[in-house]
């Protein structure tokens, strides 16, 4: 490991204190250093720069209990449609047709306040 890629490393993780490992290392390929996480790791323990705090993790049930409570029911079916006989040919056309349905669940009974 040469000294340059070594102070590039103590750089940017003291200006970056919130960069984990993987991002110091993709700092260091867009410079053309190619230095493994655990690396990095050895560098900043070896110098005594602490590794990025852990992340909270987010929590989906207070933003989700918050939502209204309704759902929008997709059907999607086919129906083939035999067309008609043309002067050229002997027998009928068939053709597909898609459609969707929509359905809205659950709103149509609430009231929306002024």
């Amino acid at each position: 490991m040469n000294e340059e890629a070594e102070q590039l490393v103590l750089c940017i993780a003291r200006e970056n204190p919130r960069w984990g490992y993987d991002n110091i290392q993709g700092a260091l390929a867009n410079l053309k250093h190619y230095v493994s996480d655990q690396m990095i790791g050895n560098i900043r323990k070896r110098h005594g720069v602490e590794p990025a705090p852990k992340r909270k993790r987010k929590k989906w049930a207070g933003p989700l209990a918050r939502l209204p409570v309704a759902s929008v029911s997709v059907g999607y079916f086919g129906t083939t449609i035999a067309r008609p006989r043309s002067s050229k040919s002997d027998f009928n056309r068939l053709s597909r047709r898609w459609s969707a349905l929509l359905v809205d669940i659950g709103l149509s009974s609430r009231s929306v306040p002024c």
